[in-house]
């Protein structure tokens, strides 16, 4: 008799376990499809013309486990907009931060700074190696560590007005397209405590950052570090000249 209860009471469990395992897929699938159906709905709503609109969506999609959809979103986005670095980071992460070939309808694509070879010698020219050097090991390893995360500026953020490339930082191109990103928001010379690269962030709301980010204010290090080698680049007249310099005067014949 208790054999038999025992027998009973195992093929009751093992028939509550495949019951449960079932209920939890039914309940997943149902979930799977409400999020497609939210999926479509909210792509019939945005402007697909806007890459803000298009990048929105393919985050959400990416947050509700919709990857094929958060995909051909992040394409589409970079297809707007080819600089969109946001879209570049979705298209990383969707990839496993691994290999950084996406398949589209129109074959593979790498995804990797957008920035042109030529582009990032004349950048490497106007700027000098050394300042170059100094950026991608001073600067550009404290922004990434200070405001490169995905919710800040690394990529993951529709509302932030710029990302960093986060990715093969030893890269010239992706040092050339991140100095590019933030040398927007540098003001060179005499102004360099002005810059938005520092002002806002050191003031927070009142400067319109989010919070403030250098929390020892002007005396922060990572602050300090910025400011002293935007005070090393040059102005505008000293690029002029270096590059007068450099030019071969014409001959004249009498």
């Amino acid at each position: 008799m208790a054999r038999r209860r025992q027998v009973r009471l195992a093929v009751g469990l093992g028939l509550a376990g495949v019951l449960g395992l079932a209920i939890v897929a039914a309940a997943q699938m149902a979930t799977t499809g409400s999020r497609q159906q939210q999926y479509e709905l909210q792509l019939k709503k945005i402007d697909r013309s806007k890459a803000d609109d298009l990048y929105r969506l393919a985050r959400w999609c990416f947050q509700n486990e919709l990857t094929g959809e958060a995909k051909a979103l992040a394409v589409e986005t970079l297809q707007k907009a080819p600089d969109d670095v946001r879209a570049k980071y979705l298209l990383y992460v969707l990839a496993g931060e691994g290999g950084t070939v996406i398949a589209t309808e129109t074959g593979g694509t790498e995804i990797e700074a957008t920035i042109t070879d030529a582009e990032v010698e004349t950048i490497y020219k106007n700027e000098g190696d050394d300042k170059m050097t100094v950026f991608r090991n001073k600067i550009q390893a404290r922004l990434i560590q200070t405001c490169g995360a995905a919710k800040c500026h690394g990529g993951g953020n529709a509302t932030a007005k710029w990302s960093l490339i986060r990715r093969n930082l030893n890269n010239r191109k992706t040092i050339a397209e991140n100095f590019r990103t933030i040398n927007r928001f540098v003001a060179r010379g005499e102004d360099a405590a002005n810059s938005r690269l520092l002002s806002m962030p050191l003031k927070g709301k009142d400067g319109g950052h989010p919070e403030i980010v250098f929390t020892r204010g002007a005396a922060d290090p990572v602050y300090q570090t910025i400011l002293t080698w935007i005070q090393s680049l040059k102005t505008q007249t000293q690029g002029i000249w270096d590059r007068a310099k450099t030019e071969k005067v014409p001959t004249t014949t009498r």
